[in-house]
């Protein structure tokens, strides 16, 4: 077989490796005043170019935003066809278990996370699952660009809006491995993130997965992934001193 036979016949293996792969995105929330923020999540979910297999809200320790969210979303949701799913969180802790409790019900070979204050590019969750084409990778990040809600602070440098949990200045402009990933919009093989126990930390859990991850599997297994793009909202609180 000839090189240039042989460059199309492993694209095209790796096209229908990622093809055949299922994906559950889960959007963890806590608050109702995020109420309004939440459902311009789900929807932009719901709205995605390459839809995922599900969608799963996991209610973190709110009796009423959980009773409110099995109102909106049980019995499904006419706007598409991705199931929609509510859970309350299981587990003790915070952010960490409720991603926990949506990865054991989850039924996608790659999970998928996104922040309930955020909302995806259309074409985010294909750039996120586009890596995956090659079995070695475990984990995908995208970019969580600020979404202010009023002007951005013209003191604020670009090389801090990690502060804000979203991408910042010196990220590599293309894909490339990284040290860890943004968890308002972050993706790990089902059974990598089984590998490892989940997740173990609410402060930094998304660091945390990515160093446990790193520390068992070789470190370029873990990718930035510019294109998956996500808006990430700042309040006002947020940019002041």
């Amino acid at each position: 077989m000839d090189p240039v036979s042989s460059d199309i016949d492993q694209r095209g293996r790796a096209e229908l490796l990622s093809a055949r792969l299922t994906a559950s995105v889960i959007i963890c929330t806590y608050a109702e005043e995020r109420w309004p923020l939440l459902l311009r999540s789900v929807a932009s979910v719901q709205d995605q170019s390459r839809p995922p297999t599900e969608i799963i809200v996991c209610v973190d320790h709110n009796q009423a935003l959980l009773e409110r969210c099995r109102s909106m979303w049980e019995g499904g949701d006419t706007r598409s066809s991705v199931p929609i799913s509510v859970t309350a969180n299981q587990h003790e802790g915070r952010l960490a278990s409720a991603r926990n409790t949506a990865a054991e019900l989850a039924d996608g070979d790659i999970l998928v996370f996104l922040d309930d204050d955020a909302w995806a590019d259309q074409d985010w969750l294909k750039y996120l699952l586009a890596p995956y084409e090659s079995e070695s990778t475990m984990a995908v990040g995208g970019a969580p660009t600020p979404a202010f809600e009023e002007a951005r602070p013209r003191w604020f440098p670009h090389e801090f809006d990690w502060v804000f949990g979203c991408t910042y200045a010196g990220l590599p402009e293309e894909r490339a491995p990284v040290a860890r990933l943004i968890g308002a919009s972050m993706s790990v093989r089902k059974l990598a993130l089984k590998e490892i126990g989940g997740f173990q930390s609410d402060n930094h859990d998304d660091m945390d997965m990515c160093h446990r991850l790193a520390y068992l599997r070789p470190p370029d297994q873990i990718l930035y992934e510019p294109l998956a793009g996500i808006h990430h909202f700042v309040p006002t609180e947020r940019t002041t001193w």
